[in-house]
């Protein structure tokens, strides 16, 4: 097999880029991020993530806090009609570290 040298060269060291990093935001996103209710949001989900009540770091699909909060804040940008406090009620029933009872 003869070696291509028009095929890019990717290297370990380059940056993890989620694909939703690349979509640009409509104006109605824009809005939803300087907005009190995005403040709030970002708040909740901070909340979640230094609490150790909750799992918010897949380690191994790569999400670590940060992201976390990052996918959260752009479906609630995708999705102006989900009531906030319902949506976080949901996602920290999902998120909640389950403990085993002792008998």
């Amino acid at each position: 097999m003869e070696n291509d040298d028009t095929l890019p060269v990717v290297s370990s060291e380059e940056p993890k880029v989620q694909a939703y990093d690349y979509i640009p935001l409509t104006p109605g996103q824009e809005r939803f991020y300087i907005s009190e209710r995005a403040e709030d949001a970002r708040k909740a989900l901070k909340e979640l993530v230094n609490d150790a009540s909750y799992t918010t770091d897949i380690r191994d699909k790569g999400v670590d806090g940060a992201e976390f909060i990052d996918r959260h804040l752009r479906y609630l940008s995708s999705h102006p009609n989900v009531e906030l406090h319902g949506y976080l009620s949901n996602l920290r029933l999902m998120t909640s570290v389950k403990r085993r009872s002792r008998r």
